[in-house]
């Protein structure tokens, strides 16, 4: 059966079981549901509202960073988050892969939000070092700046995929930066790198 809890508007899949007991004369003395007392316990809580700042999402994905980035979203919808992803999206969005059903359930797509800042074709896409468009990737080129700063505002928790996304967040407002952070390193790139002023750029 599906089981809504009503104040959170959560709602979960399960196989459940009525334990009934009758006394001498027929009549019903006891009766129970056998349930998952765990997931009704997660969906009385309240949705938390995650801020997930990724470089590359699901606009034309070209790497690792994009499929983990897509992963994390996936698990975070999974436990009833209100996702939001603030992402890259080039000029040419011909490999588009968006989350939709049926990879996800509805309700899912419904509680996630995309907030693209468009690149142009002269813009670095396909790259995740300094010749990527890291310094477009900001507030100040954000045409949904209101929206995206109102989420923010909301947001319980601000995700940082990786250097650029971590940059990123750096361009909002101080007041905004005080929530609870969580940064995701997928790759080092100064290892291997043979010039010291390249590998003081990535340290910095």
């Amino acid at each position: 059966a599906k089981f809504i809890w009503r104040s959170t508007g959560k709602s979960w899949q399960e196989v459940f079981v009525y334990r009934l007991r009758f006394d001498c004369e027929g009549k019903i003395s006891a009766y129970e549901v056998w349930a998952d007392s765990g997931a009704a316990y997660v969906s009385s809580m309240a949705r938390k509202r995650v801020v997930l700042v990724s470089y590359e999402f699901t606009y034309s994905p070209f790497s690792g960073n994009g499929i983990l980035a897509r992963s994390i979203v996936k698990a975070l919808l999974r436990l009833g988050c209100r996702v939001t992803v603030w992402c890259c999206k080039p000029e040419v969005t011909s490999q588009d892969h968006h989350l939709a059903v049926p990879e996800i359930p509805l309700e899912d797509q419904q509680r996630l939000q995309l907030i693209p800042v468009q690149l142009s074709a002269q813009q670095g896409w396909r790259q995740l070092d300094e010749q990527s468009a890291w310094q477009k990737f900001s507030l100040q080129n954000l045409e949904q700046r209101q929206q995206l700063l109102q989420e923010v505002s909301s947001a319980d928790v601000l995700c940082a995929i990786d250097w650029t996304g971590a940059k990123a967040l750096k361009s909002l407002p101080e007041c905004l930066r005080d929530k609870r952070f969580v940064y995701m390193n997928f790759r080092v790139y100064s290892s291997g790198v043979a010039q010291a002023d390249r590998r003081l750029w990535f340290d910095t």
